[in-house]
């Protein structure tokens, strides 16, 4: 997931986060959604044992693809990821190293409970109805403006001074803005979230897979907001219950972005 990098990031930034949060928190509904565990969002019939081997065999297939892919992409599709290359040509890389890692996420997952099949009614939950993209929408207007303040820069989608044609642009955007949150979000808020509230209060199961969100991303820069941005996913999950409500925020991230280091070109 990408996010603008910066070497200073203030704390006053974490406190302008916090403080909101903080009066969320000591509302009473908090507990109606963070303390309780009975909801069958949460009712997972694996066991802890069944998680880390799901977690632990998805970061070693990644960890594969991640370093073989670069190989695999030059071999089959002629395509190479260095400074020579065309911005379209890097879009094509990471457009299908992306669909990789999707493909290959969802295969570890459902490899990892398919002898719990059928799976109980309301896990990995999607509902379009109900009221949650205004609710999503709401809280990403107040959050973002503050997470991204002190926050400078870019990533690396294009080189310095590159002017990148439409089909870089477009094939950038569906693997950051689409692509990513979609599998993320499942993996993240659909799997592991409700398997930590299995042990774990639902608040610290947030908490837990935010920071594991976070520490799977390679950039150090970037764990902070990432840690962030997996407490504000996990939150609507949580509230909505509804991965869709998690995965358009994320979306809403990702775009914000995305856009921002298109308008910094």
């Amino acid at each position: 997931m990408p996010t603008s990098s910066s070497q200073n990031w203030p704390m006053k930034s974490v406190n302008q986060v916090a403080y909101p949060l903080n009066l969320i928190y000591e509302r009473r509904w908090f507990k109606r959604y963070f303390t309780m565990r009975s909801d069958p969002v949460f009712a997972v019939p694996w066991d802890m044992k069944t998680t880390i081997v799901v977690m632990v065999a998805w970061f070693i297939v990644l960890y594969v693809l991640s370093t073989r892919f670069e190989t695999f992409a030059w071999q089959t599709f002629r395509l190479e990821l260095n400074s020579m290359a065309s911005a379209r040509s890097r879009a094509i890389f990471f457009f299908l190293r992306d669909l990789g890692c999707a493909f290959s996420s969802m295969l570890v997952v459902f490899l990892g409970i398919r002898r719990y099949r059928p799976l109980p009614k309301g896990l990995f939950p999607f509902r379009l109805k109900g009221k949650w993209p205004l609710g999503v929408v709401s809280i990403c207007l107040v959050l973002f403006p503050i997470l991204s303040q002190d926050l400078t820069g870019g990533a690396a989608f294009f080189e310095a001074g590159e002017t990148p044609d439409a089909v870089a642009v477009i094939l950038n955007a569906i693997t950051i803005c689409i692509c990513c949150p979609a599998w993320e979000e499942i993996l993240f808020r659909g799997f592991l979230l409700p398997s930590l509230c299995r042990y774990l209060p639902v608040a610290a199961s947030i908490v837990v897979s935010s920071v594991l969100f976070a520490l799977v991303h390679v950039s150090i820069p970037q764990k902070l907001p990432l840690m962030v941005i997996g407490l504000i996913t996990g939150t609507v999950f949580v509230v909505w219950k509804n991965l869709f409500a998690s995965i358009f925020a994320h979306v809403l991230w990702n775009t914000f972005i995305y856009t921002d280091i298109l308008l910094q070109m």
